[in-house]
């Protein structure tokens, strides 16, 4: 039954006359903790908070009965949480902190937002409170200011781009609503220690009291640099400033040289004349990446940074700086994936955030198929036509379905659309590339989700970000189990802000719109574990695909990696599975044996990690794990 935020108010209009009293809400003390509608009732000392709250609540309801989005009660609590901690910003007497609502996408955290921002500005009560909005991206600023429909003389834009800065000539000092980027408070606070000095955002000679940051928050920034990083900076310093480039090459030389841990940058560039540093800056300025790496290193100098256990022969160093000055809070943040990220949760640890309550839509009206077939960029670049005409086949079987087919851009996520189009003919269906996936409403009629490759990064920069969620000095070493959890919170991020682009990102009666959603990914990157956690409630089927068959060179080269790994090595040298195979040409045995389904099936089976060589692009061996499966041992695994 569909529940309303007059029903939880008890119907006061039918008691009360609308100029008469009106529920009494206490948002200070209880800005983080659950609704509960008993607590209140007003009777003689209304306050202007309480007038806010209740109209910021009742214009939610208006703008939903508008679009016929109906909420459970539970929901309609956590749309409550948020706004009572807005209204206590706006008083000065919210908690100091950061609170997370995790509101799931489509349950309207936008509008909430909107519908407080537009009541406050119309109260002249608070009329010396500032608004300052944080966005991710360009498109959503422009989406605000149009669904805000502020007068422009009440709201001005601080972003990189001076057309949209356009929108609004007002001056951010003279307008009480500011709409910004993350990047542009992340810059402006990188000048000052304490947000309360960043006065370029200053409202009536005040900082801003209500701070509110849509989708992912991350105050802290990784510091990372790899070692073909300062191999590409030599090449740009070599000639014009040789001196300068022979100290990037020993410091190159000591990254690949040492053990993954802590490694003490030192001096690299102190030693040099202000007047040689000057020409060195103007060289790597032509180009904005070497730039880039310039500036890294310079944050890097003189101070303990950490190498990545990445096992590769990319060696990458990283360390990590605050870049949202820790009094940014009272502040509320909506991101869905508040609920799956471990990056919240050593926030929370931290105590730096504070979760409100926010129950998740009821996902008993979606589907989700798991297809326990490699997608990675690997698989797609060799196995391009079988993965091809497998996402064509989902296609088919319901061709009257309208699909979303997200895809990574390392695996050609342009070209796939034609390919799709000739294997699929007549099916309708559009490709969202991974990356725009967030914040997006135009695919939200497509009630078919196929989730075509599933992306990772790499091993070194998930340690970074663990270290940097936790602020854990890289001196010290992560908490056992973090790593695995926060790259599993990754994925799940990814996997519910892709999938909710399409219809089920819609909610009726606290219920999912009915939607199907495919997913191809191999069984190591645990996608099914986590599908119960992303949409609780959702109907699971797991699809075995046939795995391919094998040569017998493959056959040989799989029977001595299992021999090998019964004697607990740690490493498979690529040229020792080329003896047991009798191939001699390096490309001939990447041909037949490495670049094949088969092979690549056992491989991910197994966990190996590839581990590259000197030359790029090229293979040296494979890392084995730890703890590989049992079916990585077992002699009777796929054959």
């Amino acid at each position: 039954m569909r529940q309303t935020y007059a029903a939880n108010m008890l119907d006061r209009d039918a008691i009360y006359p609308a100029t008469g009293k009106i529920k009494k809400i206490n948002p200070y003390q209880e800005s983080v903790v659950p609704f509960s509608k008993d607590k209140h009732f007003l009777e003689e000392n209304t306050t202007a908070a309480d007038f806010l709250f209740d109209r910021t609540m009742r214009s939610i309801e208006t703008e939903f009965d508008k679009r016929s989005h109906f909420l459970n009660s539970a929901q309609l609590s956590s749309l409550e949480a948020a706004v009572r901690v807005m209204v206590a910003m706006a008083n000065a007497r919210a908690d100091t902190t950061v609170s997370l609502s995790s509101l799931d996408p489509g349950v309207g955290k936008t509008t909430t937002y909107i519908q407080f921002t537009r009541n406050l500005v119309s109260m002249k009560e608070y009329a010396a409170v500032g608004i300052l909005i944080c966005l991710p991206r360009l498109d959503e600023v422009r989406r605000l200011v149009r669904e805000l429909g502020l007068e422009p003389t009440l709201f001005a834009i601080k972003t990189s781009s001076p057309e949209v800065n356009a929108l609004s000539a007002t001056e951010i000092k003279d307008a009480q609503v500011v709409i910004t980027t993350h990047e542009q408070v992340k810059r402006v606070s990188k000048r000052h220690p304490s947000f309360a000095e960043v006065d370029s955002l200053y409202y009536r000679g005040q900082p801003r009291k209500v701070r509110i940051w849509d989708e992912a928050y991350a105050p802290r920034e990784v510091l990372q640099l790899s070692s073909d990083d300062i191999s590409n900076l030599v090449s740009v310093l070599r000639s014009a400033c040789p001196a300068v480039a022979a100290k990037l090459e020993d410091l190159k030389e000591c990254l690949l040289t040492a053990p993954a841990g802590p490694f003490e940058v030192g001096e690299v560039m102190s030693d040099f004349a202000a007047s040689l540093m000057a020409d060195v800056r103007a060289l790597v300025g032509e180009r904005s990446a070497n730039e880039t790496t310039f500036r890294r290193l310079m944050d890097l100098e003189h101070s303990t940074a950490r190498k990545a256990g990445d096992n590769t022969a990319v060696a990458t160093l990283f360390s990590w700086s605050q870049v949202i000055p820790e009094d940014f809070a009272p502040a509320l943040v909506f991101d869905a994936s508040g609920r799956v990220r471990s990056t919240y949760t050593a926030l929370e640890g931290n105590g730096d955030l504070c979760r409100l309550s926010a129950t998740p839509k009821d996902y008993s009206t979606v589907d989700v198929h798991l297809y326990k077939v490699a997608s990675s960029r690997t698989a797609w670049r060799e196995q391009r036509l079988e993965l091809v005409h497998y996402v064509a086949g989902i296609m088919k079987s319901q061709p009257a379905a309208k699909y979303l087919v997200i895809a990574h851009k390392d695996v050609g996520a342009k070209r796939l659309k034609p390919e799709l189009e000739r294997a699929a003919s007549g099916v309708k269906f559009d490709v969202l590339r991974w990356g725009q996936h967030q914040g997006t409403n135009a695919f939200a009629d497509y009630d078919h989700i196929i989730v075509a490759s599933t992306f990772f990064i790499p091993q070194g920069a998930y340690e970074a970000l663990a270290y940097a969620s936790l602020g854990l000095d890289v001196s010290h070493s992560l908490p056992e189990g973090f790593l695995s959890e926060l790259r599993q919170g990754e994925l799940a991020d990814m996997l519910l802000q892709g999938v909710c682009r399409g219809a089920l990102r819609g909610c009726k009666d606290g219920k999912a719109v009915p939607s199907v959603v495919h997913i191809l990914a191999a069984t190591r990157s645990r996608v099914h574990e986590l599908i119960p956690r992303l949409f609780p409630g959702c109907k699971i089927k797991l699809h075995e695909v046939g795995k391919p068959k094998a040569t017998l060179a493959i056959k040989r080269a799989i029977d001595r990696c299992k021999e090998l790994i019964a004697q607990s090595a740690t490493f498979i040298p690529i040229a020792d599975l080329m003896d047991a195979c009798g191939i001699s040409s390096r490309s001939n045995f990447n041909k037949q044996v490495v670049y094949k389904q088969s092979y690549q099936a056992y491989s991910e089976a197994a966990g190996l990690l590839t581990v590259e060589g000197q030359r790029p692009g090229s293979i040296c061996g494979f890392k084995v794990p730890d703890f590989p499966p049992l079916e990585a041992r077992d002699t009777s695994f796929m054959f």
